[in-house]
This record gives structure tokens, sequence and C-alpha cells, in this order.
């Protein structure tokens, strides 16, 4: 059964400090804690859960540490096993990210039920259906022959991460994972903007695939934003010594570029499409999350010094005008996120039209959760200074 924490306690957190003094990621993790979040392996819950643990790692509260700990044991049985998760023919990258979270406790305890749960998910990745290249199918069998940016974030940090914990000399994973990068950048990348195209088809059999590189025809910036987490958290994990590892950060001060360059001068956050003709376009609209996503991506790519202190002043840009457009303080006293796109599919034409139908909504699990894992830890007189330094 899980612990419970009681909710007078996240009263006080959210109480505690006044508005000036708090830190959104932390406050919204507090806003989450209230939240009865049901304990589970899926994608959107993985990325709070990697939200939660960030907060853990930056203010050592034990309160975060023992709610994760609690959700994760929910999942992941005495024996290691992961309830509920999908056997048989339906394979999806989405279901892999979950794994990130078992390591992150597992390297805290090094009970043997998470190192099962590890071990069984590397070995469904083996037996994952691939594009004759070796791309992972972002779906099986819904999305044949099909990579998607997405699905990069999805499973590549998963597959850095556990190769790094338990075979951090094993080259031919590390191919392998940069494999999965290169084949994306050679599919979907525009040399003339610096971005990438949402995903392609190696088969071109879908009806948007463009004849000579089977890429979809738009930039959705949500899908860009998971690909440069996804460079930026598998560097974490990379040997310096793999020649991989310079090519993950060539494509990672690429795609920096042309996202700076893509950030709207006005409100200073990004379009939903990034399409530099799109911009302005009826329908099209600064979306939420994916510029928490790239505000993560510039302030991380800083602080670790893949990218020059000049990108600090978008990133700063980003953050304030972000937390002006879309954070809200709620009547609990946690916050509120607005202005995210529900879901982007390449499932239909992936026409125009089909990509600007999803409004955004307000006060959604998924962008709440984005807010917590993108917003910087870090204080905006802080960023300041950085930038004066710069």
């Amino acid at each position: 059964m899980r612990s419970i924490v009681p909710v007078v306690l996240f009263a006080a957190m959210l109480s505690h400090f006044t508005t000036a003094e708090r830190l959104y990621s932390t406050w919204m993790s507090d806003t989450f804690l209230y939240k009865d979040i049901t304990p589970t392996y899926g994608y959107t819950e993985s990325v709070l859960y990697r939200a939660i643990d960030k907060s853990f790692r930056a203010t050592k509260n034990p309160i975060y540490l023992e709610w994760l700990q609690s959700q994760i044991d929910e999942v992941v049985s005495p024996s290691g096993d992961i309830r509920g998760y999908p056997r048989g023919s339906i394979q999806s990258l989405d279901d892999y990210l979950f794994g990130t979270n078992i390591l992150n406790i597992y390297a805290r305890t090094k009970s043997p039920r998470y190192t099962t749960a590890v071990h069984t998910l590397r070995r469904n990745l083996d037996a994952h259906p691939r594009t004759p290249d070796g791309g992972f199918w972002h779906r099986a069998p819904t999305y044949p022959d099909q990579m998607w940016l997405d699905g990069i974030f999805m499973v590549d940090v998963f597959y850095a991460q556990y190769t790094a914990t338990f075979e951090p000399h094993n080259n031919t994973a590390w191919d392998d994972i940069t494999l999965q990068f290169r084949l994306v950048e050679q599919h979907t990348r525009n040399a003339s903007t610096g971005l990438l195209y949402h995903g392609f088809d190696a088969s071109g059999r879908a009806v948007w695939a463009d004849e000579e590189t089977g890429a979809s025809p738009y930039v959705w910036s949500r899908a860009v934003g998971w690909y440069m987490m996804a460079l930026a958290d598998c560097l974490d994990y990379w040997p310096k010594q793999h020649v991989g590892r310079r090519a993950l950060l060539g494509y990672f001060r690429e795609l920096a570029e042309g996202v700076v360059k893509a950030q709207d001068e006005e409100s200073g956050n990004w379009y939903l499409l990034l399409d530099p003709e799109l911009e302005g376009r009826e329908g099209n609209y600064i979306e939420s999350s994916g510029t928490a996503m790239f505000v993560y991506g510039l302030l991380k790519g800083v602080r670790m010094g893949y990218l020059g202190k000049e990108y600090s002043k978008s990133a700063a840009k980003g953050y304030e005008m972000m937390v002006e457009k879309f954070v809200r303080k709620n009547r609990r006293g946690g916050l509120d996120w607005e202005g995210t796109v529900r879901v982007g599919s390449l499932s239909g034409n992936a026409s125009y039209e089909v990509c600007v139908a999803t409004l955004p909504f307000s006060s959604t699990f998924r962008a709440q959760t984005l807010l917590t894992v993108n917003c910087s830890t870090i204080p905006l007189s802080q960023l300041y200074r950085m930038i004066s330094r710069a």
C-alpha cells in the first residue's frame, strides 16, 4: 500500500513561501503531490516521475523521494514484474521511458526487484521491430517503418542510461543508439532552418511521406522539443571516448541554433508549427509545451558547456515570457499551466488543418508535468547574472 503524506503538510509547503521566493519547478511538484496520481508505466506519468526526481535532487526534500518510490513500487512488483505492461504484438517506444525512473530508484537502493524490471525492458528492446536501416518503429503494428522524434526521447534516454549503468563498455549498444539519432537526422533535418520534421516513413507508404526523404511535412514544436531533450539527456550518460558523443553534440548545437532563430520575437516563445512560412498563419499559435522543452534544452546546454553563454539570453526570455503567459496560481495555492496542445500525431494525413485543429488546453496533466520537468530551478535573477557574464 502506498505511503500517504498528510495533505496538511502539502498545504504548509504551498503556503510557506511567497510567490517571489518560490521556484516554479518545486511549486509545480508540490501541486502534483496534492493530486491523486494513479501509478502506471505510462509515458505521461513517467515524465512526471522524472520531474519529481529532479526536484528531489535539487532540494533533497525527502517527501519527493517518498512519493516517487511509492508510485514506482505500485507498478514494479517485489519480483520485478511491471504490472500491466503490454505483452505480445503491441510494442510502443512510449512504454520504455518508465525504465529511466526504475533506474533512478535502482541507483539509490540497488534492490534486485528494479534490476529484474529494467533487464526485462532491455530484452524487450532487442525484439522491437526495426526499419530496414535499423531504426526502431515508433509503434508496432500501428506505424510500420515509421520513426518519430517523440520516440527518440522515449526509448533512447532509457537505452543510454541502462547501457551506462550495466554495460558502459558495450560499444555495440552505443553504436546502436547513435544510429537512431543519425537516421532521424538523415531523414527529417531541414538544412536551411536547422529544425527537424516530426517523423519519417522509411517505406514511403504513409500518405504524408516525402517522396525523397520519407519525412512528414511540418515541424511540430513539441516533437522537436522531445528530440532536443533526448540529445541533452543522453549526453549525460555518453562515454567521452565514443565517436557518437561528437555526433550528438553536433546535432544538439545545430538544433539549438535553429531553435533560437525560430523564437518569436514578440512573445519570446515558440509557435506550434515552426516552419518559417507558417509564422502568424491563421490557426497557428504560440504553444507552451514546446516552449518549455526548448527553454530546458537551452539552459541545460549552457549549464553543461554544450552551448555558449550567449544562448542563455534566448532561454531567459523564453522562461520569463512563458511564466508570464502560461502559469496561473489556482485557488488551492498550487499552479495551473495553460496553452498546450493535447496531442500531435502522424496517424492521419498530417495536413496543416489537422495539425492546428487541436486547440490548446488549460491545466491538463501533461502540460503541468512539462512545466515541472522543463522549468529551470534557476531563479530569474540568477539567469540575468548569467546573461551579464555572457
